[in-house]
């Protein structure tokens, strides 16, 4: 499972070895290990990266065998397809925050094509994961991060 994580740098290695080789380059330290069970998943992959004071947790799983889907960012259950121009948000859970967002896209004529959204607790911090149609540009985020109820924005590009 690992390989996949570092496939699209392209190298050409090993298989057994490769994944190793290219963390140590890299400066990544690798801890694979694996279990009879997961939780709710047939096989689940789980990827943590870190710089020693804050750390990020996303895992993943494939559905019907074929569909490669996010289901969990740092405690948050989603359901997201990892593809295209994605946007992900942390908030605070109240009500008019995803219209916000939503009216911000729309102001810079970006088009959402699926959401996954997933919260903590009632009034807690809630996080959407946003597949659009078009990057997301710097003002799009700064217009996001202008307002108070927005913790965090992360634009990630898998084209």
């Amino acid at each position: 499972m690992t390989a996949a994580v570092f496939k699209p740098y392209g190298w050409q290695d090993q298989v057994v070895n490769a994944p190793s080789r290219i963390a140590d380059r890299r400066g990544i330290d690798v801890t694979e290990s694996r279990r009879r069970e997961t939780k709710d998943y047939r096989s689940l992959v789980s990827i943590t990266v870190g710089n020693g004071a804050d750390s990020l947790t996303v895992s993943g799983t494939l559905f019907a065998g074929e569909e490669p889907r996010i289901v969990e960012i740092d405690g948050f259950r989603v359901d997201a397809e990892p593809y295209g121009h994605m946007l992900v948000s942390r908030n605070t859970d109240e009500p008019g925050v995803i219209g916000f967002i939503g009216r911000v896209f729309g102001e810079h004529d970006v088009n959402i094509a699926s959401m996954a959204n997933a919260r903590e607790k009632i009034d807690g911090e809630a996080l959407t994961v946003y597949n659009l149609d078009d990057p997301i540009t710097d003002a799009v985020i700064e217009a996001l991060l202008a307002d108070d109820r927005i913790v965090s924005v992360t634009s990630i590009d898998l084209q």
